[in-house]
């Protein structure tokens, strides 16, 4: 089960379940968290600046990327972190599959990690990716960029196709019926 938990600006307390895997955990005391201060911080874990994506939680652990450059994963119970991986630029948005991670970077690149925070690949494009990439039937990755072209990429990270347009692509893609 994924929880998306993009509020951050909430005043009001909220508790949510999460599921039989993890139970009910306090969303007041993560958002309140959340908020940038003066030492930025997510349950005591400093990060150097402003949470820059959804927060995604799976398997008991939350997901998330900063604007320190670094993609973090930290324990949802105990807010301990896991692990994180730099990368040195915005990371704007990710999406994830049964066992992948997906982050689209203003550095040009599509990266897929595991779980455990390791690198499986990077795909480079010819301009910022700026939006979330869309895994699909666990065999393809959707992105757009901002050179104009719509990539498809295969769970390897390589090219499948490439479609142009005349313009940066800002949209998130979005599969329906299997189309």
């Amino acid at each position: 089960m994924r929880e998306y938990i993009t509020d951050l600006d909430a005043q009001e307390r909220i508790s949510i379940d999460l599921g039989r895997e993890f139970g009910p955990i306090d969303i007041a005391r993560i958002l309140s968290e959340i908020k940038e201060s003066d030492t930025p911080q997510l349950f005591g874990i400093k990060k150097g600046g402003s949470i820059s994506s959804d927060i995604i939680f799976k398997k008991g652990r939350l997901f998330f990327s900063s604007c320190d450059g670094n993609f973090y994963c930290i324990d949802g119970e105990i807010g301990k972190e896991i692990w994180r991986f730099t990368i040195g630029e915005i990371l704007p948005a990710f999406e994830m599959d049964e066992d992948t991670i997906y982050i689209s970077c203003f550095d040009h690149n599509l990266y897929a990690l595991t779980l455990e925070g390791k690198l499986k690949w990077k795909f480079t494009a010819n301009g910022k990716l700026g939006n979330n990439p869309c895994p699909y039937n666990n065999k393809y990755v959707y992105f757009g960029s901002e050179d104009g072209n719509f990539y498809c990429v295969n769970k390897k990270g390589n090219l499948v196709w490439r479609f142009a347009t005349d313009s940066p692509i800002s949209a998130i893609p979005v599969i329906h019926e299997s189309i």
